[in-house]
């Protein structure tokens, strides 16, 4: 009855209508990094990948997300793969690749069946995105050529300022795909627990109705026995009495004889009749009783 630890649960797969939910998702997912890159690429000025690539790329990065709930761990590795191959191959596109990536970490966390797995998946990602991103700010801190629009002047200059905005960007952004998807999967959990709890409260709240029912059936057999039976039993004995005395004596009527016999065959069977209907109150099975 206690709630499911978290080494042996198992977040139930969201079936078909989830994976229906999912595969129209990764659609308008690819339709809209395919809009935004088409922005970008009239934004930035720098040579950018032909069409087709930008559309392998799209299909690649939103598309997988499709698959996110049946194998997290590997659309997250694909995702984060193709984001990062992306910024080399000349696809700047930073809107829906973000959203992606997110979506993907969040997933693993959320939906990932081996927990150990997820948790060493998502540190290298991070750790991964982490480095590349360092070493890009150490690669422009050391040469003030590759951002010549940014004064480097003084402890807090305008590089400094933009690179800490940048680092700080990216803590929240892993931080909160990591604590989310992990609160997503411990709610599922509790949820679970709740629903298996409930069950249970079912049952014994009809165990207990059953078991109020034969107690009252019990105390009802008893109350018969007691009272109506008690009686019966002594209208049978004065009849017999009474019979006996009216037998020995002369002018006795025999129809009075007769009269007292019916009554005390009667509260015979009326006697036997409340025991058999007494055994079968006592009983527990309701299709006997």
């Amino acid at each position: 009855g206690m709630a499911p630890s978290t080494d042996d649960w198992k977040r139930p797969r969201p079936g078909a209508t989830g994976y229906r939910r999912d595969a129209l998702v990764a659609a308008a997912l690819v339709v809209a990094a395919l809009g935004s890159w088409l922005l970008y690429r009239t934004a930035i000025d720098q040579p950018h990948a032909p069409w087709w690539g930008a559309l392998v790329w799209a299909v690649v990065i939103a598309g997988s997300l499709a698959f996110r709930r049946r194998f997290p761990e590997l659309v997250a590795l694909v995702v984060g793969i193709t984001f990062v191959v992306g910024q080399y191959v000349g696809i700047y596109e930073q809107l829906f690749s973000n959203i992606c990536l997110f979506v993907a970490l969040y997933t693993l966390g959320a939906w990932s069946r081996n927990r150990l797995l997820a948790t060493v998946e998502r540190i290298l990602i991070a750790a991964g995105m982490g480095i590349w991103l360092f070493s890009v700010l150490i690669y422009q801190a050391m040469t003030p050529d590759s951002t010549p629009e940014m004064s480097r002047d003084g402890l807090l200059s305008q590089f400094m300022a933009a690179s800490l905005i940048t680092i700080v960007t990216n803590v929240l952004y892993f931080g909160a795909a990591v604590v989310f998807g992990n609160a997503s999967y411990t709610a599922a959990r509790q949820r679970e627990a709740l629903e298996q709890r409930t069950e249970e409260l079912e049952r014994e709240r009809e165990v207990s109705g059953r078991q109020a029912v034969a107690l009252e059936r019990v105390r009802i057999a008893r109350e018969l026995h007691d009272v109506v039976a008690h009686h019966v039993s002594v209208m049978g004995l004065q009849a017999g009495a009474a019979r006996r005395v009216l037998g020995k004596s002369v002018e006795t009527d025999p129809r009075a004889v007769d009269a007292l016999t019916q009554i005390e065959e009667n509260a015979r069977e009326a006697v036997d009749e409340l025991h058999r209907m007494l055994g079968a109150l006592r009983q527990s099975d309701d299709t006997d009783a």
